[in-house]
């Protein structure tokens, strides 16, 4: 098989599969190679997912792969013409994954044989491109429950928020590639053969795995956010139980006040004693509650 890398040959074959290529070029000369195959017909639409066609010789794909830090959902656009025996892949910027995948090509000791070992070899690192990612995310959900249940931090808002945003691109990114992958496996075109389905198959479960971790870890997510709500209620809960005390144990002496406040002559007023046993009675009143309160473990 011949490989070319932006037109520069990087294994030529003189076998007699030498007519099998696998190209890899920036995506703003596609229409110049693209014109040297028949065949094969360019398309201009920009998707807003990633995106298969099933032709009658060949194969479209349309992939837009996260960033990195998973901060842009449509970091990476990739195209693929995937025929019989020709491979082109088109790119734009200079992408990790595809770079990842040529460093594999050139470097492997047991470098693919075909276009279409070209292809699964891409969708394999692909697929596992964002795994690490994915762990860290989890990692950084577990410290987060952590520490919410140490209670070492006061605002948890802004981590939540960038992990759910993390973990919504993850799953519809792999959202998108399993539903691209059942739609391959059903080969309409009959361009793989029984060996590639087989293949093909064993990436699909992939995806679907990792598909399945993500919305597990959104799950989880979302326990801890529910867990944080629910601590945020507990002190919410907290400081009214306070103001209910502090109500509780000065609304008798609101009503002594309110009593002795009206303008009108008392009998006890004549004695001598009643402001000191006014006194006596709040305090008795006052101490009392605050016994009964902390028996009760009020506060």
């Amino acid at each position: 098989m011949n490989i070319y890398i932006d037109n520069n040959p990087v294994q030529t074959s003189k076998s007699k599969q030498q007519k099998e290529l696998l190209y890899i070029g920036r995506i703003e000369n596609r229409k110049k190679i693209l014109e040297q195959f028949s065949f094969l017909a360019e398309s201009n639409i920009e998707y807003e997912s990633t995106y298969f066609e099933s032709h009658k010789s060949f194969n479209y794909f349309y992939f837009l792969v996260p960033s990195e830090d998973l901060t842009d959902p449509k970091s990476e656009r990739i195209e693929i013409y995937l025929a019989n025996k020709t491979m082109h892949l088109f790119y734009e910027g200079k992408p990790p994954i595809v770079t990842a995948w040529i460093k594999l090509l050139v470097n492997a000791g047991d470098k693919p044989e075909s276009p279409k070992e070209a292809f699964f070899n891409f969708l394999n690192v692909l697929n596992i491109h964002h795994l690490a990612r994915l762990e860290k995310i989890e990692d950084k959900i577990t410290d987060l429950e952590d520490a919410l249940v140490n209670e070492e931090k006061e605002n948890y808002v802004d981590e939540i928020r960038v992990l759910r945003k993390q973990v919504l691109t993850l799953r519809r990114h792999y959202e998108s590639m399993f539903a691209l992958m059942e739609d391959l496996e059903e080969n309409r075109n009959g361009l793989l053969c029984e060996g590639d389905l087989h293949l093909l198959h064993f990436q699909t479960q992939k995806v679907e795995r990792l598909y399945h971790s993500t919305l597990n870890l959104r799950d989880y997510l979302t326990q801890v956010r529910e867990s944080y709500q629910a601590l945020l209620d507990i002190e919410s809960n907290k400081v009214m139980k306070l103001f209910t005390v502090i109500t509780s144990i000065f609304l008798p002496l609101s009503l002594l006040v309110g009593w002795y406040g009206m303008n009108l002559s008392m009998p006890e007023a004549a004695f001598r004693y009643t402001y000191p046993v006014v006194i006596a009675v709040s305090v008795g009143i006052v101490a009392g509650l605050i016994i009964y309160f902390k028996r009760n473990r009020w506060f």
